[in-house]
């Protein structure tokens, strides 16, 4: 009878060293570390712009592409471009298809991502995209360069001749909560609309440097349209 008892305490025994198993971590994909955790899918408009760019995406296996040679950006800093699928999502709305890309900005020495650039070359998505971004951020600015009587915009604010030029939008939306700003800009018209979107801080020293150089800050100065 020795045995029977010699299994109870042997069970006994394994039952109280086990403790309670830890929980499976999550993906962060706005966390300010970079690490994954599993808050899949990715999403353009949770990111915070403190992220570490490589270990965000290769977390979601996410490799680099060629960027072109317009693909410019500042000194100390670098791109990332991708067209994958997994990057191209905004506030929910999947806008992958041919043509459609995102590119990243991020610091050379830490990889903190710094902006992105979104870039929509289909009117169905980019109508999506603009409705996507009344649903999360404030309107700021809007105005069109072709309207009658007005004077026609190159993406810098810059007046252009009369009828030389698609019908060009250049909107603004900010996001009080996390300081980040999303500049919009969008030429043609119904089918041939397309769109590309800035979201950076405006406050932070790339952001400061990039609207700078880009001439983002015009609108400032300039009066809106009804929105």
């Amino acid at each position: 009878m020795k045995t029977p008892v010699y299994l109870f305490i042997c069970l006994l025994l394994l039952a109280c060293s086990s403790g309670p198993k830890q929980p499976a971590q999550d993906i962060d994909t706005t966390g300010t570390s970079g690490t994954i955790q599993n808050q899949v899918p990715f999403d353009l408009a949770k990111l915070k712009l403190k992220e570490d760019i490589h270990m965000l995406l290769s977390g979601i296996s996410v490799k680099p592409e060629i960027s072109e040679a317009i693909h410019t950006t500042l000194v100390g800093f670098e791109t990332f471009k991708s067209s994958n699928p997994k990057v191209l999502r905004f506030h929910g709305s999947e806008l992958a298809l041919k043509n459609n890309y995102v590119l990243f900005h991020y610091e050379v020495k830490d990889k903190k991502l710094a902006a992105y650039e979104l870039f929509i070359n289909n009117w169905q998505q980019t109508d999506v995209l603009i409705n996507s971004l009344k649903k999360i951020v404030k309107p700021v600015f809007s105005q069109t360069g072709n309207r009658d009587g007005a004077i026609e915009l190159d993406e810098q604010g810059d007046e252009t001749t009369q009828g030389q030029t698609q019908a060009k939008t250049f909107r603004v939306w900010e996001n009080a909560n996390t300081g980040l700003s999303y500049f919009l800009s969008t030429s043609g018209t119904g089918k041939n609309l397309s769109g590309k979107l800035t979201v950076l801080n405006p406050t932070s020293p790339f952001g400061k440097d990039w609207m700078s150089s880009q001439a983002l800050n015009w609108y400032k100065n300039a009066k809106s349209e009804p929105f």
